[in-house]
Order: structure tokens, then sequence, then C-alpha cells
């Protein structure tokens, strides 16, 4: 071989080598971090410096129930507060009436007062209508004859005079047991199942105890577990809610048998 072609062997084995080499070195230059980047950002934390992040909006709390949504003074208004001490105006207010098995009540207390009285039946209870509607002539008969049987300090317990009495509404009513007249508009009604179940559902078509027991000092009358009183769903629901037992502390009222 010539000179000349060794050294061009000689070149190609150079090359060969340097091409070698340069393959299995790692060339690659480390990426640089953005500006700012640190290793804490990598992880997901906030970059420092960058603007907080925003609270989280506060949760809503209900709005507190309105209990000026209604007149207390108004005798054609479903809140209307009667008793003792806070008479109807005029005291021979006559109300709008429609008929409920046979009983005169206030038009709007008609769906609830039906719906009621077939969910007590649905539940095997012997409920019914015994007084509903009375009008200023006839609330002055009850009262005064309740004033000739047992005097006038005593009535004042447990009959209204005409122009107080929650039934010149056509929103009150006294339930009883159909079947049976033991117990009707007793003391001892409070004892039956329909007593325990009225308690429990009443609200649910509007309905509250009016006179419950304990609450004399507020409502000026001896506990009727048989009178129950339409207010509507929202504020029955709200007394339950809260335990109020009287319209009189719901709304902030003087108590009647005080």
């Amino acid at each position: 071989m010539g000179h000349r072609a060794a050294g061009i062997v000689v070149a190609v084995v150079v090359t060969a080598l340097m091409v070698g080499c340069s393959a299995g070195a790692d060339t690659t230059a480390p990426a640089r971090s953005a500006p700012g980047e640190q290793a804490g950002e990598q992880a997901g934390e906030p970059a420092g410096g960058g603007a907080p992040a925003a609270d989280p909006a506060p949760l809503r709390q209900p709005d507190p129930f309105d209990l000026t949504r209604h007149s207390i003074d108004d005798p054609r208004s479903p809140w209307v507060v009667v008793n003792q001490r806070r008479p109807l105006r005029p005291a021979t207010h006559r109300p709008e009436l429609a008929v409920v098995e046979g009983y005169l009540v206030h038009p709007r207390v008609v769906r609830p007062l039906a719906a009621l009285l077939g969910a007590g039946r649905r539940a095997g209870l012997d409920l019914r209508v015994m007084s509903a509607y009375r009008s200023h002539g006839r609330q002055a008969q009850l009262y005064a004859g309740a004033v000739a049987a047992r005097g006038a300090e005593r009535a004042a317990r447990t009959t209204a005079p005409a122009g107080h009495s929650e039934h010149q509404t056509g929103l009150a009513v006294d339930l009883g047991r159909a079947s049976t007249g033991a117990c009707n508009v007793e003391a001892c009604f409070a004892r039956t199942r329909e007593a325990r179940w009225l308690r429990r559902h009443a609200h649910r078509f509007g309905f509250v105890l009016r006179y419950p027991a304990g609450g004399q000092r507020m409502t000026g009358y001896a506990h009727e577990s048989w009178h129950f009183r339409h207010v509507g769903r929202p504020l029955a629901t709200h007394l339950r809610h809260e335990r109020i037992p009287t319209l009189e502390e719901a709304f902030g009222l003087v108590g009647a048998g005080s």
C-alpha cells in the first residue's frame, strides 16, 4: 500500500473513533428553570409574590322568617291574633264562609282541613269536626251560658266573650272522634290516639294547637287539646321548628292571661 492510501485509511479510522465517543457521551444541557420557578412551585405550591388565592364565598344563611308578612290585627288576615286582650275589630266581623263536612269555615281552610282529616283517617284514626265557625250572636249565647253555669271567673278561662273568639274568624276548628263522644271536647281527649297524631302532624296542613298545655298565661285560656287554628304551613312549620308554643309569643305580644 502506498503512503497516500495508508494516510487515507488512518484518517477514516480516527474519524470513526471520534464519532463513537461522541455518541456515548450525554451532551444534553440541563433545562433552565423559568424565571421565579422554584422547587416548591414544581410541587404545586403557589408562586412566591403572586396574588393570594381568594377566600371561598361564605355559605348563604337562610333568611329569617318574616313575621310581618300578614297583619295580626286585621280580622281578614290568616295571622290575626284574637284573645281576651285582642278583640276582633269590628266585634261583629263575619268572614267569607265555605263548607267542609257540613261545617262552615273560612274558604282558605277548606282544602287543608279536608287534607288533614283524610290523612288522619288513612292513618286509622277516627277524626271528625266538632265545631267550626260561630257567629257573634252564637258566641254571645255560649258565653252567657258558661257564666251562668260556672261564674264569670271560671267561664273566662274556657269560653271567649263574643268578639274575642277565634271561631268567629272561621279559621279555628274543634276536632274530635266520630264513633264515640267519649272525651270529645274534654281534657281526656289529650290522651287519645287522635290528639297525639294531631300534635305531631297538624303543622303539615297549616294548623297549630292554639291553646297548649302550660300556655294559659299567654293565651288566656286553659289547655284545649282539640282546638286547632289554621295559620298556613309556613308559619305553622316555623313555630314547630323553633318550638314556639303560642301565637302571642311568636309575635311578641303581652300574654292575655297575665
